[in-house]
């Protein structure tokens, strides 16, 4: 049976060029991203044994109902707990760092696509390993900016050295050309919407 296996853009771990494209090298240097490594290689020998299989590399999604484990639901948390009264400020990490970011709904709707694709043998590439991501960078403090205005509160924020993680990289970018390519998938859902859906989620 057809599988479509989630991987994570952490494998890239820093890149050494943006775009990161598919054929990047693979430079994780953390558990989670050394961990989705391991997941690939198991499903590329599958893979070769005649299991039909797609790898999609997942750059940052976020939407409604997503875990506050995640940093933009962890900071719309935050801003709704300004905008309520129960702090004056944010605490933030590194607030410069650019992400690439795409609504939930949207890497759904790529899932599907890829494996329509694979069901009816047309995907067509070797190795099967697709970026789902936005294919542009967005700073974490437009993020913050954008939570606080569709809040109606200012941004005050203060950076706390619990959150700042070190040696991360600058930015991360997806190079998406593979999968508008395959299968004409592009994403539909601007930020503003996700976040304004992320933040109703947590209200509600």
């Amino acid at each position: 049976m057809p599988a479509l296996v989630v991987s994570s853009a952490d494998v890239y771990g820093r890149p050494t060029r943006l775009p990161i494209g598919e054929d990047a090298p693979l430079l994780a240097d953390r558990p989670y991203g050394r961990s989705k490594i391991a997941q690939e290689r198991a499903a590329l020998e599958a893979h070769g044994r005649g299991r039909a299989m797609v790898i999609a590399r997942s750059f940052n999604h976020l939407g409604p109902g997503q875990r506050e484990s995640f940093a933009a639901p962890a900071f719309a948390r935050r801003v709704l707990a300004l905008k309520h009264g129960e702090t004056s400020e944010i605490p933030v990490g590194n607030v410069d760092v650019r992400r690439d970011f795409t609504d939930v709904r949207d890497v759904a709707r790529a899932y599907r696509l890829l494996l329509e694709a694979l069901v009816r043998g047309d995907l067509g590439i070797e190795p099967p390993i697709v970026n789902i991501g936005s294919g542009r960078s967005v700073a974490i403090r437009d993020v913050l900016g954008i939570l606080c205005q569709l809040a109606d509160v200012p941004m005050t924020i203060r950076e706390d050295a619990a959150l700042v993680r070190p040696d991360e990289p600058q930015e991360i970018r997806a190079d998406i050309g593979l999968v508008n390519r395959l299968v004409g998938w592009r994403p539909q859902i601007p930020l503003e919407r996700s976040l304004a859906d992320l933040l109703a989620s947590l209200e509600g």
